[in-house]
């Protein structure tokens, strides 16, 4: 399935799912020196690998399963091979792992998200 912006096609994960039918997918990119490397996938680790990547888990995106159906249906996405069970686990792991990953992410996923502390406020300036 091609990124918003980019004509280039990239490999998606579906990660998660609840039963209300949402799902959270993850895409496969280019490893470069400034990326978060939570998960650096190899030749080998899955049949789209062919250079280091990585999982973009800044770019995860919550859909619906109904939706991915559609976007098979119109050409616009294709069910390529699965994943192995492990690097599956290797994927969902790296969500609670990753700085990167949106709260609303790893809330789905059933991860707890501790909620963001106020800062103590500073004092008036002089």
């Amino acid at each position: 399935m091609r990124k918003p912006g980019n004509n280039t096609p990239h490999c998606w994960f579906v990660v998660a799912d609840n039963p209300a039918g949402e799902c959270v997918i993850v895409n496969m990119t280019t490893l470069s020196h400034k990326c978060d490397k939570t998960v650096i996938l190899h030749i080998n680790d899955h049949p789209e690998v062919d250079h280091d990547s990585i999982i973009l888990y800044s770019d995860a995106q919550i859909t619906t399963l109904e939706m991915l159906d559609v976007l098979v249906s119109r050409g616009a996405a294709s069910k390529e091979k699965s994943c192995s069970t492990a690097l599956l686990k290797r994927i969902q792991d790296g969500i609670a792992a990753s700085h990167e990953t949106k709260p609303k992410i790893k809330v789905l996923c059933g991860i707890d998200v501790p909620e963001k502390i106020n800062p103590a406020p500073r004092p008036p300036r002089r």
